[in-house]
């Protein structure tokens, strides 16, 4: 599976690097994955905005607008949620409201199939082989990607012995039981920041999970799902943490990344502006590893300079992210 990498003379190997003593042990490290994790398996992750993806009529655009020029659509879809329960309340018609909001879901739904692969298109010896990869490497994964490869990825895994995501209340995330049992040896938990397309919510707030079944399936049935997928899309940073702090759910894993003090890997994020919410979390991290697509030295250079300044109180390395077992040619579909 892996293959041999010319390691980029500004970046360490990481395969050197994971064997020294901080780096070693499971229970002392974490990983935070963004969208160039999903790009090393597809390209079709490689959208630059599910916003424009959609090619949204103008009223749609408007309503995106005058919402402080938002570009995510939970926050549209919720905003019209709650215009059509006020109409509704006050015996007003609210058939305009509902149009919009039916013709943004479609349009979202149209731009997630465009920018996701399909289930069978991804091998079980590639989803076993990353799932495998963080259990046995990782006590906490935090993922800012909405697709469903982490997902499918850890259901055929399949034993729940090894590791957990929160929603062990049938399926259902209960912040009244929201820690891991301290009883049982620590299983790899999964943090999805910025929610998933398995995930929904339900009339009362609460997040939910598909089941196993269901989640295999879930691009297929988009359209006839009652309830949309819950997940922050895109937009400004502080449009994000307005949608996180609006959910027991995203908040409480917020909070478990600000708070984690292990040491941390991270793995095809570029800590974007758009998420500066999530540098804010990582700024009383000790030790950070991260991960750099070598592009030019140029760009390199850059790069390593950039996260120094965004994370001037870590103790920081620097490595080539094609030496990562994520970052392996093989995961890569057609």
């Amino acid at each position: 599976m892996a293959t041999e990498i010319a390691v980029h003379h500004a970046l360490e190997d990481w395969q050197a690097v994971r064997q020294e003593s901080l780096w070693r042990p499971r229970e002392e490290k974490s990983l935070l994955v963004g969208n160039g994790a999903s790009m090393v398996v597809s390209e079709k992750f490689g959208y630059r905005s599910l916003y424009d993806q959609a090619s949204l009529g103008s009223d749609d655009q408007a309503l995106f607008d005058a919402l402080d020029h938002t570009r995510n659509f939970e926050i549209a879809l919720n905003a019209l949620g709650i215009a059509t329960l006020v109409c509704r309340q006050v015996g007003q018609d609210f058939s305009k409201i509902e149009e919009r909001y039916a013709s943004i879901r479609e349009a979202l739904i149209r731009a997630v199939h465009v920018s996701h692969v399909n289930h069978v298109d991804v091998s079980e010896d590639r989803l076993r082989y990353i799932g495998d990869g963080l259990i046995k490497n990782y006590l906490n994964v935090y993922s800012t990607n909405y697709d469903l490869l982490l997902y499918w990825s850890m259901m055929m895994h399949g034993s729940f012995d090894d590791w957990g995501d929160f929603f062990w209340n049938e399926l259902t995330f209960d912040i009244q039981n929201s820690e891991p049992n301290p009883t049982i040896p620590p299983r790899t938990m999964l943090h999805y920041l910025h929610g998933g397309l398995h995930l929904y919510r339900l009339p009362d707030g609460r997040v939910k999970k598909r089941s196993a079944a269901v989640g295999r399936a879930i691009l297929r049935q988009l359209d006839s799902l009652a309830d949309l997928p819950f997940f922050v899309s895109e937009g400004s940073s502080q449009d994000k943490l307005r949608v996180i702090r609006g959910s027991d759910y995203l908040s409480h894993m917020y909070e478990r990344l600000r708070d984690d003090t292990t040491s941390l890997v991270v793995f095809g994020h570029d800590l974007g502006k758009q998420d500066a919410h999530i540098v804010d979390a990582l700024q009383s991290r000790e030790h950070v590893a991260f991960g750099v697509h070598p592009t030019s030295d140029a760009e390199v250079a850059a790069t390593v300079e950039r996260i120094k300044k965004l994370l001037p109180n870590a103790k920081l390395r620097f490595f080539d992210a094609r030496t990562h077992g994520l970052g392996t040619t093989w995961l890569r579909v057609s």
